[in-house]
């Protein structure tokens, strides 16, 4: 049974998402209320503290700022951020998320993580996060797709590379995911927009796992066991079976 919150976020998923020629999902940021308090916070200056910060962190790691930087370059490469137009005027009406590094020694390949803090309020006291819905659980429980190993003699575990990140952001609420980013403190402060689901942000897990079992939904009659194992044998962007 939903909540009334949850029939909610999935009334507003199903109504506002769609489906662009290459294949890939666009969905809306569900907020609470049409007209989000987060957007009020003037939280841009505190997000320059925040750069601020981060700068003098990674200016006593250079191999830090090194791979902080090419997260970021990245981002841009890949197209799932771009520069904020100059002649733009929203932004009085824009949130701007702070940032920061979360090691990952465990990682083979990327050692680096860039979190983004949808978290932080504004100086209204009201965060990006605090506004969002957050969704329903859509998936099996971990222990549950643990235990259905027992029953096979081989296990099969796959993962989507950069899962949140494949799902588009609605062009319209990509002034909600800015953020601050110079190479050098001697540059100047540069603003961006983030174009896809957010980690980080309180509606990420739900709008990625939701675009991915849309899939399955479209797809089915075409690949009917593919769609199967999307809609019981997937934990986040983890394929276990």
């Amino acid at each position: 049974m939903l909540t009334e919150e949850q029939q909610k976020c999935e009334e507003y998923f199903n109504s506002t998402t769609r489906r662009v020629p290459d294949g890939r999902y666009v969905v809306r940021l569900p907020f609470r209320e049409a007209d989000p308090a987060c957007k009020y916070g003037r939280s841009r200056e505190i997000a320059e503290n925040s750069l601020k910060s981060l700068e003098r962190k990674l200016h006593k790691n250079k191999e830090m700022k090194k791979r902080y930087t090419d997260v970021i370059k990245e981002y841009l490469h890949l197209g799932h951020m771009i520069p904020v137009p100059e002649n733009d005027d929203k932004q009085s009406e824009s949130v701007y998320l702070p940032h920061h590094a979360v090691i990952r020694e465990d990682k083979s390949t990327t050692k680096v993580r860039v979190v983004f803090d949808a978290s932080c309020k504004g100086i209204n006291g009201v965060s990006l996060n605090d506004t969002l819905l957050i969704g329903p659980q859509l998936q099996p429980e971990l222990r549950h797709l643990i235990i259905q190993w027992r029953i096979h003699p081989i296990c099969l575990v796959a993962d989507i590379i950069k899962m949140y990140r494949q799902v588009r952001v609605h062009d319209d609420d990509t002034v909600f995911q800015r953020i601050l980013w110079r190479d050098n403190p001697e540059d100047s402060v540069q603003e961006y927009q983030l174009l896809t689901v957010t980690f980080g942000t309180a509606s990420a897990p739900y709008l990625a796992v939701k675009a991915l079992q849309q899939v399955a939904l479209d797809e089915g009659d075409k690949y009917p066991e593919a769609a199967k194992k999307i809609l019981e044998d997937f934990y986040m962007d983890d394929l276990m079976k």
